[in-house]
């Protein structure tokens, strides 16, 4: 048991050395990237990684059973930084990629409609049912509200038995099942494989870009200096010899686009 107990102090330890290390890093970065440093969504998930391991600090000393739910909020923000990684390989970086677009675009914009079905049809829900008392389902609006967003969540039916409901509560429970499992998913998953589509006509240019991005940060890395240790001197691309290695030709683009389109597209 004592064994067990000072591999955990090292542990622990460990880690607060990497958490002070890389917030010293990304202060680093921030300082060298300036504004465009918070335009980078995964800026979010490290300094929600860093923050929710310090915050385990108090928790852990008071003996606190919250200290399990931020470890595990942290364990989860943390991993999730290796996506910062995903551009290592071309078909990697198109899913992170695609997945970042229809989480931000799609995902948003379909929650936004589901918001406002939801509230509604639950509200509904929820006084129609005030006209029977025989139903012990619900027992409050939270009940309700938790059904309806496992509808969505799980693929399930709100109720399994309809005898205890009066005829309106059915009909809004069967509505806002077809509303939201047949339409809303169905738009859902079309809108997701056309970004999938448009993903992938930039793909190989998006690759380079993060490839580049994470070059830089490296050559940036503190106390290494890599960029002047390795530079080597090499040939000036062009925009012109840019535009063709990048945007090379796919069925999905105009065979007969010029160069300043694809420029343009650079741009």
């Amino acid at each position: 048991m004592r064994v067990k107990q000072i591999h955990c102090v090292v542990f622990e330890i460990f880690t607060l050395i990497m958490v002070v290390f890389y917030i010293c890093e990304e202060i680093n970065q921030m300082r060298l990237e300036g504004k465009s440093y918070f335009t980078e969504w995964m800026t979010l998930f490290d300094w929600s990684g860093l923050l929710l391991i310090l915050c385990i600090i108090p928790s852990r000393y008071t003996q606190s059973k919250a200290q399990w739910l931020v470890a595990s909020l942290a364990f989860l923000f943390n991993f999730l930084r290796i996506f910062k990684f995903s551009c290592l390989t071309r078909t990697t970086g198109l899913y992170a990629k695609t997945l970042a677009k229809i989480i931000l675009h799609d995902v948003t914009r379909s929650m936004a409609v589901f918001t406002v079905i939801f509230f509604s049809f639950c509200g509904a829900l929820s006084l129609s049912l005030c006209y029977s008392d025989e139903n012990q389902q619900f027992s409050d609006f939270g009940d309700v509200l938790l059904s309806g967003f496992r509808a969505l969540s799980e693929q399930r039916p709100i109720a399994y038995d309809y005898s205890n409901f009066n005829w309106l509560s059915i009909l809004l429970m069967m509505a806002y099942m077809g509303i939201v499992i047949v339409i809303l998913l169905n738009i859902l998953i079309a809108q997701m494989s056309t970004t999938y589509t448009q993903a992938k006509k930039v793909a190989r240019l998006e690759y380079d870009v993060d490839r580049i991005l994470q070059l830089t940060r490296m050559e940036r890395f503190p106390f290494l200096n890599l960029r002047v240790k390795y530079y080597k001197e090499g040939d000036w691309i062009s925009e012109m010899k840019l535009a063709q290695d990048l945007l090379e030709f796919s069925e999905d683009r105009n065979p007969w686009e010029s160069v300043e389109e694809k420029l343009t597209a650079i741009r």
